[in-house]
């Protein structure tokens, strides 16, 4: 029996699958023009990002705007309705342009005189128009309300945000980065 394979769309690329999948979630998620998205994957190493975003990048965007974007709706809001996810978003011009996810991961209870809450950094985005402050302003409100109810934040970053996060105080261990609040 012969089969036929399907057609790989990433073969004629130079960036990896991964990043690709990435920048067309990024595209599908925020008001993103394909030129942002270019820019993405320029920022992460990839050559051939305007063929790319010429070519495949519509056809995989239509796809995941089919089935992850509602996925990701129904989780959202049911997540943002619960005590465990908060999220702060920017806004320019009644466009969302970034936002910084914070999780609290419950602790078991102890008898010291510590929070019982951990709090997991996730989704800091910032659209590449709107960068310089944004993020930073995203990230300190995030970092002040988990100062309230946790004692150390946990994330885990690209190659390119460690050196903010280490910035704030973050120290990496392993591919997590911690920050310890007191």
């Amino acid at each position: 029996m012969n089969r036929i394979k399907p057609d790989n769309p990433f073969r004629y690329f130079n960036s990896s699958p991964e990043v690709i999948r990435l920048a067309v979630m990024m595209y599908v998620r925020f008001p993103l023009s394909l030129r942002n998205v270019e820019d993405l994957l320029f920022e992460r190493g990839s050559t051939s990002a305007t063929r790319w975003c010429a070519t495949g990048g519509t056809a995989l965007a239509r796809c995941l705007r089919a089935t992850f974007v509602p996925r990701c709706t129904e989780w959202m809001r049911a997540e943002l309705g619960g005590p465990t996810w908060r999220v702060w978003v920017a806004i320019q011009h009644d466009r969302i342009v970034g936002n910084v996810w914070l999780g609290a991961i419950p602790k078991i209870p102890n008898p010291g005189a510590e929070r019982e809450e951990h709090a997991y950094v996730s989704n800091v985005y910032v659209t590449p128009s709107a960068r310089g402050g944004v993020g930073r302003a995203l990230l300190d409100a995030a970092l002040a309300d988990a100062s309230t109810r946790a004692d150390r934040v946990i994330l885990w970053p690209s190659a390119l945000s460690k050196t903010l996060y280490a910035r704030y105080g973050f120290e990496a261990h392993g591919d997590v980065m911690e920050l310890k609040r007191r």
